[in-house]
Parts: structure tokens; sequence; C-alpha cells
């Protein structure tokens, strides 16, 4: 586990004041900004060719070693799938009753200098892309051509249109590069064959866990017979399809319960291990499956997916091998929409081959899981 004082050029204040003309050159470190509506935290855990990527997310009671390890996790998923840049991320912990509106101010202040330096945010829990665009409005600058002449500084020629990589960082684009990669690493599987259909329940129906059921729900090779957010789980033996989620699932991950499908029912958040799941895709927060709860994973499941960062525990995963299944980490399950961005960000890929190129890599990891 990283700690702060593992990072290198390790430095925390309260408000640091600096502004984009001092602060040119993104470095490691940690920060944290107390402001009248949030608290931010910012670790920059590793930096590349001039840049480090990693998601914003609004969490309550989030703390500064939370941030760490997310940041840390984010350079270890980069650098598995050989990308160019370095790994961080930002948790924003807003105070009682303050939602995104009244905190986007003091996040875009706090993060402003580190933006133009080179860290590229990009949405998480909590967040939107469209929320994470207002952040950069804020700041008042671009962050793709930003980005360009920061790597092109290191000898890094961007292969694509400016436009063309700036899709990427919106909500359209996002969330579905989100799921598709889930998909591709249970397709390397062997988990998506002709005439047969795996049944799955997701946890989690955000920007991660909503896309992940519409493109499985419109995938011949599954059915998603299970839903839940935090307040509800809805159940469907015949399956939930795309229509129906996009109708009843919004842009923040609350699910509708007024308009069920026949057969469908409504049951508590944490019952949706269902029974008759071959795999478990858990999309929400981490710590979902623990040694605890370890022993509700059906016995027919095959896999259980990591959408979500840290989402079973080290212990639970020990459980589950012992069962002979198999735990897809989230550095696998959750990495498409942070690699694809910087593979191509750093003249790796463009939009015409990012998908061959991530696809070789996980079927070459995957073959790590057998």
């Amino acid at each position: 586990m990283r700690d702060v004082t593992s990072i290198p050029g390790f430095r925390t204040g309260r408000n640091s004041g600096m502004t984009g003309e001092r602060h040119k050159l993104l470095k490691p470190g940690s920060w944290s900004w107390e402001g009248e509506n949030c608290t931010v935290h910012l670790v920059v855990d590793t930096v590349k060719n001039g840049i480090a990527i990693g998601g914003l997310r609004m969490s309550s009671g989030g703390t500064l070693q939370e941030t760490v390890e997310l940041a840390g996790a984010m350079t270890d998923k980069l650098t598995l799938f050989g990308v160019a840049a370095g790994g961080a991320k930002v948790v924003v912990g807003p105070k009682p009753g303050r939602d995104f509106a009244a905190v986007r101010g003091e996040v875009a202040e706090a993060l402003s200098a580190h933006l133009r330096a080179g860290f590229l945010v990009g949405e998480d829990v909590g967040v939107t892309s469209d929320e994470v665009r207002e952040i950069y409005d804020l700041a008042g600058f671009d962050p793709i051509e930003n980005t360009i002449r920061i790597v092109g500084g290191h000898g890094v020629q961007v292969q694509m249109p400016p436009a063309e990589l700036a899709q990427l960082l919106t909500r359209q684009y996002s969330g579905r590069l989100a799921g598709e990669g889930v998909l591709i690493v249970l397709r390397a599987m062997g988990l998506a064959r002709q005439g047969q259909k795996i049944r799955v329940s997701i946890q989690g129906a955000g920007s991660v866990g909503g896309t992940i059921a519409s493109l499985m729900a419109a995938d011949p090779a599954f059915e998603v017979i299970g839903l839940s957010d935090k307040d509800h789980l809805v159940w469907s033996p015949d399956g939930l399809d795309t229509e129906w989620i996009t109708r009843n699932v919004d842009e923040h991950g609350s699910i509708s319960i007024s308009e069920l499908k026949a057969g469908a029912s409504v049951g508590e958040p944490g019952e949706w291990m269902l029974p008759d799941a071959q795999v478990l895709v858990a999309a929400a927060l981490g710590g979902s499956i623990t040694h605890y709860n370890a022993d509700a994973v059906p016995p027919g499941a095959l896999c259980v997916v990591e959408a979500a960062n840290h989402a079973v525990s080290d212990a639970a995963a020990g459980i589950l091998a012992q069962r002979g299944i198999t735990v897809v980490p989230g550095a696998l399950a959750n990495a498409f929409t942070s690699v694809c961005f910087g593979l191509m960000a750093t003249g790796q890929a463009t939009m015409e081959t990012v998908h061959e190129i991530y696809g070789e890599r996980v079927a070459q990891l995957v073959e790590g899981l057998r």
C-alpha cells in the first residue's frame, strides 16, 4: 500500500496559492486544500512525458490516504498497459449539503495550476464528463491543446487531430469506453461464445456500471439479470434490455423503479450477488466484496469483474481463488478509458488503431489469469 511519504518529491499544503505562471512543470507530490464548501486532495503519483492522468471523484469523507492509493492504482494501470503517462487522482470531499455546483469553483481554483502543468483529469465516481469540462472552462484553457504542447516538448507527436482527441473527454465516449473495456476483457477470457447467454449482475449504475449494463444488454452473448444503485436492486430473470436501462437510469446512476418489466422485482442493493449470476460486475465503490461477504458469491459464478478500483479485497480474492472463481482486477477491467486516452495523447495510437492495440494487450494479460 502506498502512503503519502512514499511519493517522490512529496509536499502537502493547504491552498498552496500557486498560479499557472509559477507552476510550469508537473511534479509528483501531494496537496490538500480546505475551502468553504469542500476539501480537495490531489496526488500526482508519477509523471511521464510531462503529464499524469487520473479521475476526479466526489467522496464524502474522502481522505488524502485514499487519494494516494487511488493515484498509485492509476500508475499501476497505465504501466500495465505500457502507456507513457503518469498516474494521479483527485478526491473532493463536499461539506454537508453541497453538490458539485457548489464546489466546482473551489475545485477549479485549487487544481488550475496543476491542470495547466500537465495533470489530465477525467470523470470518476460522483462526477460526470460534463462537470469535468466545467472545471476546465473555469480554469480558462483547452486541455487538449495544452496536452499536445506539453508532450510535444518531450518529443512526442500526437497522431490525431485535437478535435478528435477531445471527443474522448465527452460523456458519450468516456462512458462507452468503460463498458467496451469490460466486454473486451470478457471476450478475451472466452466468456462471449456464440449461442450462449452469460447471466450478469452489476453493482452500480453510474457512468461505468450503467454503460456496462446497456452494452451487455445489447450483446447477444450476455443477459443482464440484475442492476443495483445505492438504494435498490432491480432483478429481472428474463434480462433487462437496453431501452429499459436508458429510460430508467439517470446520469448520476440512480435507477427509477416506477416502471418495472414484467416479471422483474425490487430488492436491497446488498443483494446484488444473485444466486444464478455467472458474472458479477462490481462497478460501484471499493470494498464491495470482502472476506465478510465473499461466501455470497454464487457457486456458479465464472468470474468477478472489478469495474471499480479495489472492489474486491485481497482476502476475498484469496477465498474466491480457492473456489475456482477468477477475479478480473481493476487494473485490467476498468482500464480502457484512461488507457485509450493515454495511448492517443502520447502518440502510441489513433482512434482507428486503439481498439486493436488494446485488445492485443488485454489478450496477453488475460493469459496470466488462466
